[in-house]
């Protein structure tokens, strides 16, 4: 687990550098169309870095509010659920790759995975 003390630095609220930090990854997600292909795929790659990143943001905070009791691992499991009938859904409407559609939906599965991790609680 990350310290966010460690990402603090000095200043009022102790978070400039962070923000700063946060603002230039922001600046390197875009993908400008007249890079060239090696420059786009260098781009491709902060930009599923940020997604992999952003991923595990959201599958851990969704383990932390298991762990807090204050959502089931069944109604995670549900939204995990949902989530990939969506991307499923926005695939067909957008006509993405199966490629690209099954990487998405393999994400999300292995964050289902994840939850099955969670002793079934008894009826």
């Amino acid at each position: 687990m990350i310290n966010p003390s460690s990402t603090r630095s000095a200043g009022a609220d102790g978070w400039e550098d962070t923000a700063s930090r946060l603002a230039q990854s922001k600046a390197m997600i875009t993908m400008p169309d007249n890079l060239s292909p090696i420059a786009q795929a260098e781009d491709k790659t902060r930009y599923d870095a940020a997604g992999e990143a952003a991923l595990l943001l959201v599958e851990s905070l969704i383990h932390e509010l298991i762990d807090r009791s204050v959502l089931s691992v069944d109604d995670a499991v549900k939204t995990v659920n949902a989530a990939a009938e969506i991307r499923l859904e926005l695939a067909d409407d957008r006509g993405e790759s199966r490629q690209t559609t099954e990487q998405s939906v393999s994400l999300l599965m292995s964050i289902y995975q994840s939850l099955l991790t969670y002793p079934a609680k008894a009826i």
